[in-house]
Parts: C-alpha cells; sequence; structure tokens
C-alpha cells in the first residue's frame, strides 16, 4: 500500500504506511503530565482520514493487501497552523509537536511511517522535510537525533549542542552524566545540579538556541479557522515558549475571567488572549489579550511586551485593561510567521 502526501495543495507520492512504534519521550528538562507540557493548550485529535477508492488492477480481491478493491490510506498536510489527528508527523504544522518527536517513534524499516517525524532515516528524503532541523533546546527536550541539529550558522544548533556535551561528558559533569545525558537521555538529577553548576554558559546557550514556529498570529488569530472555532494561542516544548498555533478546542473565557491551561481543562481563554498571571503567561489565572502596543488594549490599558521575547520579541499581554477591543488597531504588526518551508 502506498500512501500520499498532501501539502500546499500538491500531491506527492510517498511510501508506504507502517504501524507506529509507542512513543516514548525522553527529554533533559522535566516533563509535563503524560508528555504534555502542561500549561499549553491542547490541540484537537480527530481520526485518521481514510480516502476510498476502486484499484486499477484486475481480479476480484477486497480491502487491506487482497489485491483489487483494496484502498491506499491518504494522509494529509493541511498548512493551517495546526497539527490535526490526521496529519503526518513529517507536516510542517508538527514538527514541533511533542508526540511526533519521540526517538523510538522511528521504525527502520525502509518506510517513512505515518508516526515517524523528519528526524527519522526513512523520512529525510520526503519533500514535506524541506529545510527540517532543530535548535539545541528541541534537541534537549526531545533527543530525537543528533543529525536534526540545525548547522548553518556560527555557531550553530550543532556546535551549542557539541559544546555541552562537551563540558558534560569529556569534562565537568563525566561521572554525573555518563549514564543519561551521555547515554542520549534526559539527565539525571545529578547531571542537572551539575550542569547548572559547572556547564551553566553552555546549558544557557543551548536553551536558548530556538527554532520558532509562529504558525499564527496571536494578536489577530489569523490565519486560524476563527468561524470554525480554533483560535491562536501559545505553543510550548517542555516549558520553553516556542512560537504560537492554532488550537481547536472549547474557549470559554473572556477578558478578566478565570483561566485553566491544565491538562484536561476545557477553561481556555477566547481567541486573541491568553491566560497571565500578573502579566506573565500561566498555567492558571485570568485572560489577558495579546498585543503589540498600548493602542491594542483599550482606554487605561498598557501592553507589557517581553513574556515572548525569545521568539516574537514585540508581543505582549494587556494589563489593567478589561474592556480590550476585539479589533487590535496594531493589526498585529508586530508579528511575523514562520515561513513554511
Amino acid at each position: 500500500m502506498k500512501r500520499n502526501l498532501y501539502h500546499s495543495g500538491r500531491w506527492t507520492l510517498g511510501k508506504s504506511i507502517a504501524a507506529a512504534a509507542p512513543l516514548f519521550l525522553l527529554y533533559l528538562y522535566g516533563a509535563g503530565a503524560c508528555g504534555v507540557d502542561s500549561d499549553t493548550p491542547q490541540q484537537s485529535t480527530v481520526s485518521t482520514t481514510v480516502a476510498t477508492g476502486s484499484s486499477s488492477s484486475t481480479g476480484s480481491g477486497s480491502g487491506g493487501n487482497g489485491g483489487a478493491g483494496g484502498s491506499a490510506p491518504q494522509v494529509f498536510c493541511d498548512p493551517d497552523g495546526r497539527c490535526a489527528g490526521n496529519e503526518h508527523c513529517a507536516c510542517y504544522d508538527c514538527w514541533a509537536e511533542t508526540k511526533c518527536n519521540g526517538a523510538a517513534n522511528c521504525i527502520a524499516d525502509g518506510i517513512c511511517g505515518a508516526k515517524e517525524g523528519c528526524f527519522c532515516a526513512d523520512c529525510k528524503a520526503e519533500p514535506e522535510c524541506a529545510n527540517y532541523c532543530i535548535g539545541c533546546q528541541q534537541y534537549t527536550a526531545y533527543f530525537s537525533s543528533v543529525g536534526a541539529l540545525c548547522t548553518e550558522g556560527a555557531p550553530s544548533s550543532a556546535d551549542y549542542w557539541h559544546s555541552l556535551r562537551t563540558c558534560a561528558c569529556d569534562t565537568a559533569c563525566a561521572n554525573e552524566c555518563d549514564k543519561s545525558l551521555c547515554a542520549g537521555l534526559s539527565g539525571s538529577s545529578a547531571c542537572n545540579q551539575c550542569l547548572e553548576t559547572n556547564c551553566s554558559s553552555e546549558l544557557t546557550t543551548c536553551r536558548q538556541d530556538i527554532r520558532p514556529a509562529v504558525r499564527c498570529n496571536p494578536v489577530t488569530g489569523a490565519p486560524c479557522n476563527l468561524p470554525g472555532g480554533e483560535r491562536c494561542d501559545r505553543l510550548y516544548v517542555r516549558d520553553v515558549h516556542v512560537g504560537f498555533a492554532c488550537y481547536l478546542q472549547k474557549a470559554n473565557a473572556g477578558l478578566g475571567e478565570a483561566c485553566d491551561y491544565s491538562f484536561g481543562s476545557d477553561t481556555h481563554c477566547n481567541t486573541t488572549s491568553t491566560c497571565v498571571n500578573a502579566g506573565a503567561p500561566a498555567t492558571t489565572g485570568v485572560c489577558a489579550r495579546y498585543c503589540c502596543g498600548d493602542e491594542d488594549c483599550g482606554a487605561g490599558g498598557n501592553c507589557v511586551v517581553g513574556p515572548f521575547e525569545a521568539v516574537t520579541p514585540g508581543v505582549g499581554v494587556c494589563v489593567n485593561s478589561p474592556m480590550a477591543s476585539a479589533d487590535a488597531p496594531s493589526a498585529g504588526a508586530c508579528v511575523t510567521l514562520t515561513p513554511v518551508p
């Protein structure tokens, strides 16, 4: 059976879909519940779409691998800023998704399976994986593949990781990190403590090396399907902000109302707003409007810029502005979407 990856209105003949291995995440800086960051709104999950069609082969077999009458599963890449449940992990919208970055997802069978990401050897040649690479922070969150680290620039993401690994494994923390970080696993408590003490410079530069995934404009909500119930909100990788993405889930908290972004909660902020506590992004707190400047916050409101500076330095949240306008006068000019490869 063969699959087709659909991306930006074009069909690309791919390889067979294989069953994916269970997802086991390995990370360095702590884990959210069930492998999901607790303060990240959860993207929707829907069943994989299977397109049926008649076979061009002769014979009278039916379904599966039985010959004629069989149908080929279709895995869609829909560049809408949201990694939906029917999208292949090689799709751009899924590159930064936790569920698509487990090293155990890779099955070396020559087939780019639906749950295999672009770091897997069987998927690297897929057109959807063109220009794929990850920063040092993402690598130390997932430990997916050293070969996936970005190599452009000086120093590059690969250089940052090499510096951290050298300090951890060859000099300052070799004893503490030998069986964890140096073995491609999440750092033990003793390893992490040693890194904080003896490799703080290397650790900091690695944590700050982030490949942005700004798929939508949080100030305006575009290009999310707002009439269809989607909204644009922050995207995290292991408690580190990496961008913004479209989410399809119940949003019933207005400006100034209580919100809860804990795993399993359905008390999320309406579009163009997010959950904050004392002006900073939080798991629980009140909803505040995203902004580019004071003009987005209404009379008497102030735009506090800085919470998202590592990825989008111009984006802030409104304080003292429960009556902020739904339409931002700035039109979200402080946001630049990450180009789709």
